[in-house]
């Protein structure tokens, strides 16, 4: 499980530097399509493309939410404390809201595009890192609850002098 958490931190500063570059993408080419835009030309309107790169970026997000979803699974059937399974819960929650953005995102791009939608996943992320270091302390601390209960099961032999 340890394992697993830690990938999952690794995983958010991968991510965070991710949506940072497709948030500056959209952005840009927002701002290419509105300064180019010719409001005499109705007839040769094309949809801009950070349309395009919008669903670009929400197909790249999927992934990475699915594994930090998994990994919130797998910390409650794992770790069996208290505080792992509270964590897991809301970042599951969490989970949900994101992928419903993520779906207002691939549905209708234009609607909302991910300079937009941005911020929520990157807030979503940062809240991972605070969970999956949490997860991480709450793996350790279990397993090494459950190593000292191994070796304090042994029977010692003493002689009584």
């Amino acid at each position: 499980m340890k394992i697993v958490n830690i990938i999952g931190l690794v995983l958010v500063v991968v991510v965070l530097a991710i949506i940072g570059y497709y948030i500056n993408e959209v952005d840009e080419a927002q701002w290419r399509y509105w300064s180019s835009y010719d409001y005499d030309d109705y007839l040769n309107y094309s949809y801009p493309d950070y349309n395009s790169i919008t669903f670009e970026a929400a197909l790249v997000m999927i992934p990475f939410t699915v594994f930090f979803v998994l990994g919130y699974i797998w910390n409650i059937i794992k770790v069996k404390t208290v505080t792992a399974k509270v964590m897991s819960i809301i970042g599951l929650s969490f989970s949900l809201l994101i992928v419903l953005i993520n779906l207002l995102v691939l549905v209708d791009g234009g609607a909302m595009s991910f300079d937009e939608s941005g911020g929520f996943f990157a807030v979503y992320h940062v809240i991972n890192l605070a969970f999956f270091i949490v997860l991480l302390v709450q793996a350790v601390r279990y397993e090494n609850r459950n190593n000292k209960r191994e070796t304090n099961t042994e029977v010692i032999d003493t002689e009584i002098v």
